[in-house]
């Protein structure tokens, strides 16, 4: 009874642990570079995995950023999820990465995002009508 108990006990452990001489595999399936318009998106993602990870998001410099977001920060195994990216109220583009990670091996999905519309600073939430055709007068300044 007891070598019985002892080798029951011994494959549940070995279920739910990812044995140390496996190697880890992550994969993103599908698409793993998305442009996004300034107005920002939701874009769903599957991973296939057979180990515990975890998701960071960095932008270039491995900086964390905060404009990207995920429903989830962690995981085990194969996972759809969901990354929300933020509208973007600046006028410059920026990029991020989305790292998905384990403590043997990594999977990126890189996300670039435009820049925002320029506004009229005497009229915000407008845009700058002189911005899209340089060299045009603008009406009503004479």
């Amino acid at each position: 009874m007891f070598f019985a108990m002892a080798a029951l006990l011994q494959s549940c452990n070995l279920i739910d642990q990812t044995p140390a001489d496996v190697e880890h595999e992550i994969e993103v399936v599908g698409q793993k570079h998305y442009e996004v318009g300034y107005e920002g998106e939701v874009i769903s993602v599957e991973i296939k995995a057979n180990c515990k990870w975890s998701i960071s998001k960095t932008n270039a410099d491995g900086e964390g950023i905060s404009w990207i977001q995920t429903d989830v920060a962690a995981g085990e195994g194969s996972k759809s999820f969901r990354i929300n990216v933020q509208p973007n109220n600046t006028t410059e583009a920026r990029s991020g990465v989305i790292n998905i990670y384990s403590d043997q091996v990594t999977a990126y999905i890189d996300i670039e995002q435009e820049a925002g519309p320029e506004t009229d600073p005497e009229n915000p939430g407008t845009e700058n009508p002189g911005t899209e055709n340089p060299g045009t007068e603008n009406p009503g300044t004479e």
